[in-house]
């Protein structure tokens, strides 16, 4: 679902002309994926990345794309544990 998500937003940026893919840092990225209780492999799979790229945005940042996603992600496990 959040891969579906991510590919959306990626084409509305496109189409749009104003893609500028505004970096979350990599300390944000670590500590995003930490607070969802994720290592890198969970993480690649959860964002549809390979795990050496999920590696790489813990030491050179990720996306602004990314963001959101894990942003959706926070969102959706909000909901799992409130049912």
């Amino acid at each position: 679902m959040v891969e579906i998500i991510v590919r959306c937003v990626n084409i509305v940026f496109r189409q749009i002309g104003n893609y500028h893919p505004a970096i979350m840092t990599a300390s944000e990225y670590k500590a995003a994926i930490a607070a969802l209780g994720m290592d890198h492999h969970m993480a690649a799979k959860a964002l549809g990345i390979g795990l050496r790229t999920s590696q790489r945005y813990a030491f050179q940042g990720a996306p602004r794309i990314i963001a959101l996603a894990l942003e959706a992600l926070a969102i959706k496990s909000k909901g799992k544990n409130a049912a």
